[in-house]
């Protein structure tokens, strides 16, 4: 559950018109900028269950925290950590606790290439980033170093006229082939209307400036390739007098069958 958990929130942090999305969402004018800017500093779920934020004076993310327990041979307490450095305002690098490092390369303003590192200096891994004219994060292509069987993975972003993520499509290609094969589809099929105070996130990275959801969502469908439903994600939240969620409740609904919801309490600066 929590991997799901941890996945679905990178996600949301997370992220396009789609036939599922109702209609008049479309039609609607973007998002406008809240009168009053605040960041989420942490998410909790429980004592040893929560992700943490801290931010500079520009409002970019310099550390990320994601503590979890893990139950299989446990339970024993997770916690995964990355630290940012900025220059000019651009993101320059990431490091992990561990030791594993991304170096990031722009276009511009915009961050075009992320080459990641084991700990041992080994580079296994490039992402491609492409915006559009809005800003907007429309497409990472991961090309994997030294690939066994998958050499690239793929993810396309799609938004609404609101400036909301919609739908993500995931693609891998084998080596030794021209041809992406769809894996997976995430739809975002419904927001509310209230301001996201969670930092946008791609794989793992909080690039600066990235937003995927102006609004919080409500309702995400993760469907197989073939466009049968592997499960929906429901979520409902609780606000406070400024209109920024202070609480959002979850669930897992898998073949017709609700799985029991999570409580997440929001902390801000």
């Amino acid at each position: 559950m929590k991997k799901i958990t941890n996945s679905l929130l990178l996600l949301l942090a997370v992220t396009i018109t789609m036939n599922s999305c109702r209609k008049n969402d479309d039609d609607q004018p973007p998002t406008p900028e809240p009168v009053i800017s605040k960041r989420v500093k942490k998410l909790i779920a429980g004592p040893n269950d929560h992700f943490t934020y801290t931010y500079n004076e520009q409002k970019q993310v310099t550390t990320y925290q994601s503590t979890w327990i893990f139950s299989p041979d446990g339970p024993v307490v997770k916690t995964y950590t990355v630290n940012y450095q900025y220059e000019n305002g651009k993101v320059k690098e990431s490091v992990t606790a561990g030791g594993g490092k991304q170096l990031f390369t722009y276009e511009g303003n915009r961050p075009a290439i992320a080459e990641f590192y084991h700990p041992n200096g080994t580079k296994y891994a490039t992402h491609q980033y492409s915006f559009n004219d809005k800003n907007q994060l429309t497409e990472l292509v991961e090309t994997i170093t030294n690939a066994d069987e998958i050499s690239h993975v793929r993810s396309q972003y799609h938004y609404n006229q609101k400036g909301n993520l919609v739908k993500i499509v995931n693609q891998h290609k084998r080596k030794e082939s021209n041809q992406y094969e769809l894996t997976s589809t995430m739809l975002f099929e419904e927001h509310d209307t209230k301001w996201n105070p969670i930092p946008g996130e791609a794989w793992g990275q909080f690039l600066p400036g990235l937003v995927l959801h102006k609004n919080n969502p409500i309702r995400v469908k993760d469907l197989l390739p073939d466009g049968s439903i592997r499960q929906v994600v429901h979520m409902s939240y609780e606000y406070g007098a400024d209109g920024y969620p202070t609480v959002r409740k979850q669930h897992l609904e898998i073949n017709g069958q609700h799985k029991p919801e999570i409580r997440f309490d929001y902390e801000y600066e």
